[in-house]
């Protein structure tokens, strides 16, 4: 005890103290071997025994069901520990992305997954949301509290990346989500700790030690007992047995869960952060957006793909595979794809990255498949007479499809279904047209800028096909092709460099300068929201000077970056711009000039390696009174083109086996809508539920349904809303939930209208999760013992002579 100079003793100070390990299967274990998990709980287990504490594991999802096949001992291990309250797992995503670069279905998919193997092999469900890599976007905490999150952190620690939040000057806060949910949570505040012993000196200085009433020390680390890693529980404890013998505290470990209800407090500041308060410290950009590009188009694929095998299991026998619908393949085709989605895939590309790559193309090739299957049965089984083409419109509203590159179109192909017919020659009417506004386009590479054209927007004012030599590249010479489709109001970018890269870092990237001086408002698109942004700080990134491990690092200064997923809004003084794109996240505002894209940043985190190739869409359109909702729906569509087929002409090796031949069926119709959303609403996903989901919960409110399945929908212009939801066939029961389909409330019932629709209500920005039973799409089975002679006795070839 420390003594004044009268003696009287001064009790030692409560101290709390919590961590989280952070370790992952995908990278980790791929490159440094098959002991990295079971060597990573071994040490965490030794650093809980002898340094006194208590922590939270953050595995990534398909890590614990790895370990259930090759280090069972490890995992029941780890289980023993969750089970007597030494470990929390926490964040529990099943791939641990970078969520803001990712599609809404795919942050929703990866808890879903993750939850479930948590469920399953160590027996709890998550509580507390906490992933070391920048997961942000402001919508997060509404999705966290839909799958029964009961509280996060906000401390994400700085590695390759150099993420920034607002730093709080408390120990708790209420994370506010934009339809208004709160979650407690750890902020980002002076008590952070990374995980170096270094950290520890210069922190217990912190005056937050005595402003607050309650402080906590939150500490990631990386555990990992090999002499070619620098976080190792040898090297933390000696620090560690220091704090807990320092006289002035009285340390009090606790897993994040506990810490939260114990920190929590009715008059916790309120804290709805915005996308220009956050700052994500990646490359965005890096390798032309190789690897967020692949997961956004194979999150399209797939989800067109269960739109389309849930549209075809409503048409009855024959089905396109053998069950109803393709359960296995496609979980396998996400479960492929959200592991690709890890943080190290993209952070890591030169590392690892390769093979997240090979990862999204099996999960695009899976989804394919279920398409061209979905599609051959219902093509085999139409008249052509009453029409040479088949459109297949996955996204829930009517619409018009292109039917080749010569102007033809194929008018109202409805929602979630197909249509047969001719092709028209004429233009697609659900698109917004060109601004009437000049616009002034350059190409910028190692600070030189090139013009690539200036024009009114207007559809014949842009040649189709333009070409450009750049001489201006030190290293090397690009060679850039536009090429204008008046049609779909679409500009195409394509850059070949020879023998050369350019400067490394953000400021050094290859970039799309949009030369619009007189802004008033940008609005930009996140997952399941928009916010305006004014980007009006300047950032760090920091980047290694040569080997990654082990060079000195060197940083750089960003200015007023933002990203954007999917689109841009832009009011200026003329009039209205929307700039749809096919991925380019990454944007820059240069003040009283206009905006940059960034298409390929060389990264010197990938040491050697960089793609240099740059393929990239981009859609000009007029954006006058547009609401957000209207905004998603435009960018939805040009991203997501459908599907076209010739009638009767389908590929042999996509037609079904095993169900019976489609030609033989019952005619089908030459236009059906699976499903139909009507109202100022957007909705991201359309599939078919299996039993399986209903594992560890046994609320699931699809356990008494005949043929559950679920469409989820998103709240975007900010107001109350109402939808109608049109089903192709009866809806026998309808249920709002959460979003493992759980019961959500009391008042939890859908209102049925009619005996094909459902009326729902939507909070502003909400994202709801509806689960409805269509007992019609219900699996028929085959009388197969009435057709039993036909095997029992074929092997009886003696009689049979």
């Amino acid at each position: 005890m420390i003594r004044n100079a009268a003696m009287t003793e001064i009790p030692p100070r409560p101290l709390y103290y919590t961590f989280g390990n952070h370790m992952h299967w995908v990278d980790m274990q791929w490159l440094w071997g098959y002991e990295v998990l079971p060597g990573c709980t071994e040490d965490m287990l030794r650093f809980c025994t002898e340094a006194k504490v208590r922590g939270n594991v953050n595995f990534d999802g398909i890590g614990y069901e790895k370990m259930a096949a090759e280090c069972p001992e490890s995992l029941a291990k780890l289980r023993d520990a969750v089970a007597d309250g030494t470990l929390e797992p926490v964040g529990c995503s099943w791939g641990q992305p970078y969520g803001l670069f990712q599609g809404g279905e795919s942050n929703l998919r990866q808890f879903e997954f993750g939850h479930r193997v948590v469920r399953k092999h160590l027996g709890v469900r998550p509580r507390a949301f906490w992933e070391e890599e920048f997961w942000f976007f402001p919508q997060l905490p509404q999705i966290l509290a839909g799958f029964g999150y009961t509280g996060a952190c906000l401390f994400f620690q700085w590695t390759w990346h150099t993420p920034d939040i607002p730093d709080e000057e408390s120990e708790i806060i209420r994370w506010q989500g934009m339809d208004g949910t709160t979650l407690p949570t750890l902020p980002r505040n002076g008590l952070n700790l990374h995980q170096w012993p270094e950290d520890f000196d210069p922190m217990l200085a912190s005056p937050l030690l005595d402003s607050l009433a309650k402080p906590a020390l939150v500490q990631w680390i990386e555990l990992m007992p090999s002499p070619d890693w620098m976080c190792r529980s040898e090297v933390l404890l000696p620090r560690m047995q220091e704090l807990a013998a320092d006289p002035r505290f009285d340390l009090q470990a606790r897993t994040l869960s506990k810490l939260i209800e114990e920190l929590d407090r009715p008059d916790a500041p309120v804290r709805a952060y915005h996308m220009d308060q956050v700052w994500h410290g990646m490359s965005l950009g890096k390798n032309g957006d190789a690897h967020p590009r692949a997961s956004l188009g194979t999150e399209r694929e797939t989800l067109k793909a269960e739109s389309i095998a849930t549209m075809t299991a409503m048409l009855g026998r024959p089905y396109p595979s053998w069950d109803v619908y393709p359960h296995w393949e496609l979980e396998e085709a996400w479960r492929e794809q959200l592991a690709a989605q890890h943080h190290d895939n993209h952070e890591c590309e030169g590392l690892c990255g390769f093979l997240g790559h090979d990862q999204f193309a099996k999960a695009a090739t899976m989804a394919k498949r279920v398409t061209a299957r979905s599609l051959a049965r219902v093509g085999l089984a139409l008249d052509p007479r009453h029409g040479s083409s088949l459109a297949f419109n996955p996204l829930p509203w009517t619409r018009d499809l292109p039917a080749d590159g010569k102007r033809q179109v194929i008018r109202s192909v409805p929602g979630c279904g197909y249509k047969q017919a001719d092709p028209e020659t004429a233009r697609a009417t659900t698109r917004s047209e060109f601004p009437a506004f000049p616009l002034r386009l350059t190409v910028q590479v190692e600070n030189q800028r090139e013009l690539l054209f200036e024009a009114h927007c207007q559809p014949d004012s842009i040649p189709e096909t333009k070409k450009i030599d750049s001489p201006h590249c030190a290293r090397g010479q690009q060679k850039w092709t536009l090429r204008h489709a008046p049609q779909a109001r679409e500009l195409r970018l394509q850059c070949q460099l020879r023998s050369g890269q350019w400067d490394a870092g953000m400021n050094g990237a290859l970039a799309l300068d949009f030369d619009l001086p007189d802004i008033v408002s940008i609005r930009a698109d996140f997952p399941f929201g928009e916010s305006e942004v004014d980007p009006a700080a300047e950032r760090l990134r920091k980047y290694p000077s040569g080997d990654w491990m082990t060079s000195e690092q060197w940083f750089e200064t960003v200015a007023f970056p933002f990203t954007s997923q999917s689109y841009v809004q832009i009011e200026t003084k003329r009039g209205s711009l929307l700039l749809v794109h096919d991925g380019a996240q990454a944007w820059q505002l240069r003040p009283g000039e206009g905006l940059r894209q960034i298409l390929n940043v060389n990264d010197p985190w990938d040491e050697q390696y960089q793609d240099e190739r740059v393929d990239h869409r981009v859609w000009i359109l007029d954006g006058s009174d547009l609401q957000a909702s209207q905004r998603k729906r435009i960018a939805m569509e040009l991203l997501e083109a459908g599907e076209l087929i010739e009638v009767g002409a389908v590929s042999r090796a996509a037609t079904p086996v095993g169900g019976g031949d489609p030609r033989l069926a019952a005619p089908l119709a030459s236009e059906f809508s699976a499903l139909t959303v009507e109202g100022d609403i957007v909705a991201s996903a359309f599939r078919r539920l299996g039993p399986h989901e209903a594992d560890g919960l046994p609320e699931w409110v699809g356990k008494h349904m005949t043929a559950p399945h679920l469409v989820r929908l998103v709240e975007l212009d900010g107001v109350a809303s109402e939808g109608v939801l049109r089903f192709g066939i009866p809806v026998a029961e309808a249920v709002r939930t959460n979003h493992l389909a759980e019961p959500d409330g009391p008042d939890r019932a859908a209102a049925r209208t009619g005996p094909h629709t459902v009326r729902v209500q939507l909070r502003p920005h909400e994202i709801q999760t509806v689960i409805v039973d269509l007992p019609d799409a219900a699996k028929q089975a085959r009388d197969l013992d009435a057709r039993r002679k036909v095997w029992a006795q074929i092997h009886r070839t003696e009689e049979q002579a």
